[in-house]
């Protein structure tokens, strides 16, 4: 019994641990950004496709009225995270 439970504990521990699809958080590293460079972070146009089953949504993420990036996914906090990675590789290439 205890080698299965430790099979087992390993297994859950291991898909607990296991990092997320996207390995950075850029909503938050775009906030971070935009707050050092005094800039503001907005996601205008919000729109939804497809049916309750295959949701696809998109996103577009502007940073001072200058639209930066877009995104898409099948939930809105993974098309969040599209947009604000695009726009976040753009002004990082701007500033560098």
């Amino acid at each position: 019994k205890s080698a299965s439970n430790m099979a087992t504990a390993e297994l859950t521990t291991t898909q607990a641990t296991s990092p997320p699809a996207l390995d950075k958080d850029y909503v938050s590293l775009l906030n971070i950004f935009s707050q050092r460079m005094c800039l503001i972070v907005d996601y205008p146009n919000k729109s939804y496709t497809g049916g309750a089953h295959t949701p696809m949504y998109s996103i577009s993420c502007t940073i001072s009225g200058h639209l930066y990036g877009r995104g898409s996914g099948p939930t809105l906090a993974a098309a969040k995270q599209a947009a604000a990675k695009e726009a976040y590789e753009k002004v990082n290439k701007e500033s560098s």
